[in-house]
């Protein structure tokens, strides 16, 4: 059998040696290569997958159906993919939390008929595809992970530029303002078990040929950068600054590894370090003073500069289905809080920690919290009595383990 490869769009393309039954079939199959290869919408793909599905299955003892089967299912989670993604960034960048809801509908779906592709006999030995299949289906429970992670971080969107996280009150708890800390060690460890099956992905399956997908060093990055800054948050929380600035020093490290460059981290760090009259008025004041020069002439400085900070990351491998939603949360949530952070505890250990912070990254790694597993959450399909494949939506499927 010649190797499997992938369109334009991330659809998994057809064998041209297969003989259709019929003109009927015939007729779906074109009108599904036609919509696969070009820019439709991932809704119409959708339709047509299902309406030439549906068609195989009325031919299901002709010779190369089952393989037309394993890649139309394919093909139809690969939409599904598409349509959690769309509305995830919809809701991310429109603040629409039905979306959301959406979101995890479709990607129930597409781990549902993922599980239920492997439980049928129609891969026939293919072991390229089968290893497609599982990866695939491990990549799906690691963005319904991500999912519930980025519906949880929205919420520090509306607080970054709070005044009260500004004040320099070490009673004010930063925490309280962004997340309060136990759903922080949730969040992280649930990034911290995405993280480990991205990294198992990336050393059991590679291919040249199949779709791009989320699963690449790119995403590795952006997951450590976000459990850096979640981790040094719970840090904070405790009165280890000194971890916590070694944490997000860790945070830097990815960050300028592969997705924006280190002067540009440099310049924007800048421009929130150093304003106008700064130095002047740290050396003028008293301690007891020293808050209120914080809040009376920085405030609206720090918010004004965080609000117009217009970063530019690199967009090397841009087929990446999932760069367009994590460059929207890198520019308003991931730099910014970085950003906050870096100001935050700097001033704060001036002030009143005096801790060394922790440059010891082996040590920083084994204060890591352990991972959470997430079961895997489905809606499950079968084939009819009628010979259609439906969902089974009285059956919800979880799963401890990916691999």
């Amino acid at each position: 059998m010649s190797k499997t490869t992938a369109t334009s769009n991330q659809y998994i393309c057809y064998n041209t040696g297969f003989s259709t039954p019929n003109i009927e079939l015939n007729v779906a199959r074109q009108d599904v290569i036609e919509l696969i290869t070009s820019a439709s919408a991932p809704d119409n793909v959708l339709a047509k997958l299902f309406s030439y599905i549906q068609l195989l299955l009325r031919f299901k003892a002709t010779k190369g159906i089952d393989h037309e089967l394993t890649i139309t299912t394919l093909n139809i989670a690969i939409a599904y993919e598409k349509m959690v993604l769309e509305s995830m960034t919809v809701a991310y960048t429109a603040g629409r939390t039905d979306l959301w809801t959406t979101a995890s509908d479709y990607l129930k779906r597409a781990i549902g008929i993922l599980l239920f592709l492997k439980s049928t006999d129609w891969l026939h030995g293919d072991e390229e595809l089968y290893q497609y299949l599982l990866r695939y289906t491990n990549e799906m429970g690691v963005l319904q992970q991500l999912s519930v992670v980025l519906v949880a971080i929205t919420k520090l969107r509306s607080n970054l530029y709070k005044d009260s996280i500004l004040d320099l009150d070490h009673s004010n708890d930063l925490t309280q303002n962004i997340l309060s800390s136990n759903n922080i060690t949730l969040y992280s460890r649930m990034c911290i078990s995405a993280l480990e099956t991205m990294l198992a992905i990336l050393g059991k399956h590679s291919s040249n040929t199949l779709p791009i997908t989320i699963i690449n060093s790119y995403n590795v990055d952006f997951i450590k950068v976000l459990i850096y800054l979640l981790v040094s948050l719970e840090q904070y929380e405790a009165n280890n600054v000194g971890h916590a600035m070694g944490f997000l020093k860790l945070s830097r490290k990815y960050l300028t590894r592969s997705i924006m460059k280190t002067t540009d981290l440099q310049s924007s760090l800048d421009s929130i370090m150093v304003f106008d009259g700064h130095k002047k008025n740290l050396k003028a004041a008293s301690l007891g003073k020293l808050k209120n020069v914080f809040k009376k002439e920085k405030t609206v400085d720090f918010n004004s500069t965080l609000k117009s900070l217009k970063v530019t990351f690199n967009k090397d491998n841009s087929n990446d289905p999932l760069r367009p939603l994590l460059f929207n949360v890198l520019n308003d949530l991931i730099l910014p809080l970085f950003l906050l952070l870096s100001y935050r505890y700097e001033k704060t250990n001036q002030l009143y920690s005096f801790q060394e912070p922790i440059e010891d990254e082996d040590m920083l790694i084994r204060d890591l919290p352990k991972a959470i597993i997430m079961n895997l959450k489905s809606i499950s399909w079968k084939i009819s009595d009628q010979n259609e494949l439906i969902e089974d939506t009285a059956l919800s499927i979880g799963h401890d383990e990916y691999f």
